[in-house]
């Protein structure tokens, strides 16, 4: 199966418990950047069909405290890829049972395709083919240009 034109939608869930809350009885925020970057880094290399290395997360937003008792799904989806690197937006709800789903957390990871050593290789092209897909390819392509100016500066 060709790389190109593969979506790919990862998504994962985790059942809060005691280790994951501060003193407040929320999540940690950290533990919710860890997750988010793990999750990341399972799209990213199943697209890219090997290594990558995760170079920064952008626009990460919390919206609404996660409690004890809270279910959270998180969703990963591949926006944009450029030569070697690619955006992976990562978007977190929260529930508790019987009660409506909240967005918790969300922004976006960007991901580098690298060789055993670490070097940036490029990433397998992706050509987006929806109407959805085309609008987050759109908007990921102008964040990775305002992020390469950024970094000019």
């Amino acid at each position: 199966m060709s790389q190109e034109n593969v979506p790919v939608k990862i998504v994962t869930t985790h059942k809060m418990s005691y280790s994951y809350l501060n003193r407040k009885g929320e999540l940690y925020g950290g533990q919710m950047l860890s997750w988010a970057d793990e999750i990341a880094t399972i799209a990213a290399e199943r697209f890219v069909q090997g290594p990558i290395s995760t170079v920064l997360l952008d626009q990460f937003t919390f919206h609404s405290p996660v409690l004890l008792e809270d279910i959270v799904t998180m969703e990963a989806v591949i926006t944009y890829v450029g030569h070697s690197s690619m955006e992976v937006a990562v978007e977190a709800y929260a529930q508790c049972v019987g009660q409506p789903l909240r967005r918790a957390a969300g922004g976006f990871v960007v991901m580098v395709a690298v060789d055993e050593t670490g070097h940036p290789v490029p990433a397998p092209s992706f050509l987006p083919r929806t109407d959805e897909e085309l609008a987050l390819w759109a908007a990921g392509q102008a964040r990775s240009e305002a992020r390469k100016k950024n970094r000019a500066k």
